[in-house]
């Protein structure tokens, strides 16, 4: 038995986390694809990360992360796994062009066209960069609204790291950017999504499919789990 029965792999291009089959999703959460085989339903919320430039000459932020500080263990996730499937960013300039009666379109047109660039990680295990250097915050918001359908996932022990940059010196001071994280998670009334181990999500995951005597579930789930990534 072979995983792209099952539609998983190099024989199908990305999917939507939502819809996708459940042996689909185990490939990058098996938790995920556990609450889905459970029929638990999924809640939406949004995590901002925020930078507010209080001059122009201070052109690098420091670290930021979900209004809690750089740190893995206070990251608004709860425990929960989690998925990013949206992500959407805003620049505030309440300054410029006070008094102007087209302030509101003026300040719409800056924060597309700001110069306020950023720098993305991921912290935590496993650790990577999304963005190395400095780019335009609608290039990091478009390349992860367009290239994971499948939807992005966070285990509880991540957390999204960002730095900003004043490419083009603000004009005038205050100018706040918000970066919105649109996320799901299992509604997990009792907890037992907290914390759950890689291991023990498949362990559950085979007693679903063994109750159901799904063999060939069985075989592809073995392959999953036996993959060399790193989750």
């Amino acid at each position: 038995m072979t995983l792209e029965k099952f539609g998983l792999g190099m024989a199908r291009g990305g999917g939507v986390w939502g819809t996708d089959d459940i042996l689909a999703v185990a490939q990058y959460s098996p938790q995920i694809a556990l609450a889905k085989a459970l029929r638990i339903p999924f809640a939406p919320f949004v995590l901002p990360i925020q930078n507010t430039f209080a001059d122009s000459t201070t052109s690098i932020s420091n670290d930021q992360t979900f209004q809690s500080g750089p740190s893995t263990n206070v990251n608004g996730l709860g425990g929960e796994p989690s998925i990013v499937d949206g992500v959407l960013f805003e620049v505030d300039a309440p300054g410029l062009q006070s008094g102007n009666s087209l302030q509101y379109v003026n300040q719409f047109f800056y924060g597309i066209n700001s110069g306020i660039t950023a720098k993305m990680l991921v912290d935590g295990a496993p650790k990577y960069t999304v963005a190395p250097f400095f780019v335009p915050l609608r290039m990091i918001c478009a390349m992860l609204n367009e290239s994971w359908p499948a939807g992005w996932v966070l285990q509880p022990d991540q957390n999204i790291i960002m730095q900003f940059q004043q490419s083009i010196p603000v004009p005038v001071p205050p100018v706040t950017v918000t970066v919105g994280f649109r996320m799901w998670q299992p509604v997990d009334t009792n907890g037992q999504f907290v914390r759950m181990t890689t291991g023990e999500a498949f362990r559950r995951l085979r007693d679903v499919f063994t109750r159901q005597n799904n063999t060939d579930a069985l075989t592809v789930l073995d392959q999953i789990e036996s993959a060399p990534t790193n989750r």
